[in-house]
């Protein structure tokens, strides 16, 4: 989105956490999913469409991997990193 600029800006971005007490991962404890909907649009002077991405992970403790969908185009990104905030 800020690669469009402009003075009018719409971003939703909803997460969802599911875990998973009955699975446990050696040190790395409990997975919890994560599920992801974000929605936008920037624009000079009036919003152009929105946009929206879809996104579904795993972490463990500090440790999280995530793919996300862009509908319109079907192109996938795929991310990973470490996480110190709970």
């Amino acid at each position: 989105l800020l690669e469009q600029g402009g003075d009018e800006l719409l971003l939703v971005d909803q997460r969802y956490a599911i875990p998973l007490p009955n699975i446990r991962v050696g040190i790395l404890g409990v997975p919890t999913l994560q599920f992801r909907h974000r929605l936008g649009s920037a624009g000079i002077g009036k919003l152009p469409d929105l946009e929206q991405m879809l996104g579904a992970g795993v972490s463990l403790t500090v440790i999280r991997a995530e793919a996300q969908l862009d509908p319109s185009s079907g192109k996938w990104r795929f991310g990973g990193g470490f996480t110190f905030s709970r």
